[in-house]
């Protein structure tokens, strides 16, 4: 039973964590995850972000920007040309249309994103067979 609870603690901590979007901005394109590009419209756009200063409540569009790349779950880099991105994104002011919009290009840069977004659910489904 000790064990049990110990797991089920575990989980729920991975899941927490793996939802978290921390996002560091860099200035060398070599160095980020995500290559970005910010549209001018929320139609172009294939993430819509909000910018939060809070540590919770984070993920599936909800992003932080820390100070320091170790803090970061995401390095991003922003660029001036939207053919060089990988995805476009669109910030709003309200926290409630923060989310994926599109599917994304098939680029392996995007595999870290689409993880902390599907990470919370895989916990969830396996403290439920525990």
């Amino acid at each position: 039973m000790k064990n049990r609870i110990i797991m089920l603690i575990m989980m729920v901590l991975l899941s927490v964590a793996c939802m978290s979007q921390r996002v560091y901005r860099t200035d060398f394109k070599n160095r980020a995850d995500i290559i970005v590009y910010e549209g001018k419209y929320m139609n172009q756009a294939d993430l819509i972000v909000y910018r939060t200063e809070y540590n919770s409540g984070l993920g599936k569009g909800i992003w932080k920007y820390v100070k320091y790349e170790n803090q970061a779950d995401i390095k991003i880099y922003y660029t001036k040309y939207k053919n060089e991105a990988d995805i476009i994104i669109y910030y709003t002011n309200y926290r409630n249309q923060a989310g994926h919009k599109t599917k994304y290009k098939h680029n392996n840069k995007m595999n870290k994103l689409s993880i902390l977004v599907n990470c919370m659910m895989i916990g969830l489904i396996i403290i439920n067979f525990i």
